[in-house]
């Protein structure tokens, strides 16, 4: 059956759309994943104190730490970081998961959104893939690049028009590489929606719902682009306001660290009341700004996958199929 047609203004803004459909969840996702960044932030910070502590300790008596002192550091906390740095990757993949199940059937679990399971893994086997198939592509440009600098150089001749010609050459051939990977990566935008919409592992059927469609998509993702600009800039602005208020009553502070002042200085400093709410408040601009970011540019490729599984019609209400929502962990 013939897929429905790429609606650009669909395409563009669904996850605006998905907003006004489901307002209550979609912001319910936002404050979840929110305190989820947290509790990761924290559990990385928890994992990294004592070498942070070292280090600023040696700092703070105006030398270096020892190579001893760091090596005894990672030697006694290694199992914490290693905890905390794969607990970072499932914590992503839950996110992006959880937003995905979102953008495609248009609602999130019950209770704590996030889940690990069948879905979660599935996604990390094609994140996987696809950042193999991103190294292979730089490797492979890397070589193509200098090859063909070489080339061009030394086949011009051994006058100094010879290293322009090289030049030129390998610019042609970075605008060529970089088509080609603008080309592919709007190929494959689809494989992660794909692998969560239809609860199997999605990858080179990404070609299947993108065909005939990513001229359109990259118009989508250049919107979004210019959409995502202006928003950063307001959100730095609005940080930068923040962060002049919350210093307005610390001058100091820049002293302190032109005079290389104590720790116990610099702390007191820091725990200011002006300048903690401060720090917060940008701190939250930036995570739910960057939540936002995610969510945009995958929304895009949820509406190719949910436009590909459609079967001939697009409904505005998406029904999630029962076995992809709420489900145990262990069922994804």
């Amino acid at each position: 059956m013939a897929q429905p047609a790429y609606d650009f203004t669909d395409g563009t803004f669904h996850f605006f759309k998905t907003f006004g459909r489901r307002p209550g969840s979609t912001l319910g996702l936002i404050i979840w994943t929110a305190l989820l960044y947290a509790v990761l932030f924290g559990a990385i910070f928890a994992a990294f104190a004592p070498l942070f502590g070292v280090i600023f300790e040696a700092a703070s008596v105006g030398r270096d730490p020892t190579d001893a002192e760091v090596l005894a550091i990672l030697g006694s906390t290694w199992l914490g970081m290693v905890v905390a740095i794969f607990g970072s990757l499932i914590v992503v993949l839950m996110i992006q998961a959880a937003w995905l199940r979102l953008l495609t059937h248009g609602r999130v679990a019950p209770g704590i959104p996030f889940r690990f399971g069948a879905d979660e893994l599935r996604l990390f086997g094609v994140n996987l893939c696809l950042i193999a198939l991103l190294l292979i592509g730089y490797i492979i440009s890397v070589i193509g690049f200098v090859g063909v600098v070489a080339g061009f150089g030394l086949g011009a001749g051994a006058d100094s028009s010879s290293g322009v010609v090289g030049v030129l050459a390998g610019v042609v051939f970075g605008l060529l590489m970089f088509a080609l990977f603008v080309f592919f990566a709007l190929r494959f935008a689809a494989a992660p929606a794909m692998t969560i919409n239809e609860g199997g592992f999605r990858l080179f059927g990404s070609f299947a719902a993108t065909k005939g469609i990513w001229g359109w998509m990259l118009l989508s993702y250049i919107v979004i682009f210019i959409i995502v600009f202006f928003a950063s800039s307001l959100v730095y602005m609005l940080q930068l306001g923040v962060a002049m208020f919350g210093l307005a009553d610390a001058a100091s502070f820049f002293d302190a660290l032109d005079k290389e002042a104590d720790a116990g200085a610099v702390l007191e400093l820091l725990a200011r009341p002006s300048i903690l709410i401060g720090v917060s408040i940008v701190i939250l601009l930036q995570v739910v700004f960057q939540i936002f970011y995610d969510a945009v540019f995958h929304s895009v490729g949820a509406y190719a996958a949910v436009r590909h599984g459609a079967g001939g019609t697009l409904e505005e209400d998406i029904s999630a199929p029962p076995a992809s929502v709420g489900d145990a962990p262990g069922e994804g």
